[in-house]
């Protein structure tokens, strides 16, 4: 990248970094707000709110970051560049918030709902630590460890992540 330049090319880590990162996030705040007794509705807004929220604080700093190091500001394609960048946080969210909106329009029971989206957050950070196992080892072996190893960490966050909202 050139100090006169916009130019930029995205990191695909980036984008496995923000959805696994989004599936800790979103995963442990159902967790936590499961607890609380919310009802589906407010689960369901508040994760959905929260992960826009991170999206915008990540994209803002990405931003700021960037122009700390050129020295100036940026144009706007290369700030929207930087909020599509961010945006696998927020998509990491899509099928647990699924899975919370089936318990607001009463398709689900409340606890269900939360139960399936938590079962589908974690089940995402198993599916992310089996893709990292594929590529980094090549064999099923490694990437079944990989799934369990990652996960788990994945899950260990999310209990932690509970267990301090208490």
């Amino acid at each position: 990248m050139t100090e006169t330049s916009d130019h930029h090319e995205p990191s695909v880590a980036t984008d496995y970094a923000g959805a696994i990162y989004g599936s800790i996030i979103a995963t442990a705040m159902i967790g936590a707000l499961r607890e609380a007794g919310l009802s589906s509705k407010e689960l369901t807004l508040d994760v959905a709110a929260t992960m826009l929220i991170f999206w915008i604080a990540h994209t803002w700093a990405a931003i700021a970051g960037e122009r700390i190091h050129l020295g100036r500001g940026l144009l706007f394609h290369r700030v929207k560049a930087l909020g599509r960048e961010e945006w696998p946080i927020v998509e990491a969210s899509f099928l647990p918030v699924v899975a919370l909106i089936l318990g607001w329009v009463g398709a689900l029971e409340t606890d269900t709902s939360a139960r399936l989206a938590i079962a589908i957050g974690i089940g995402q950070l198993f599916l992310w630590g089996f893709v990292l196992g594929r590529r980094v080892y090549g064999n099923w072996v490694g990437a079944t460890l990989a799934a369990f190893g990652d996960g788990a960490v994945g899950v260990v966050i999310v209990l932690l992540e509970v267990w301090a909202h208490h």
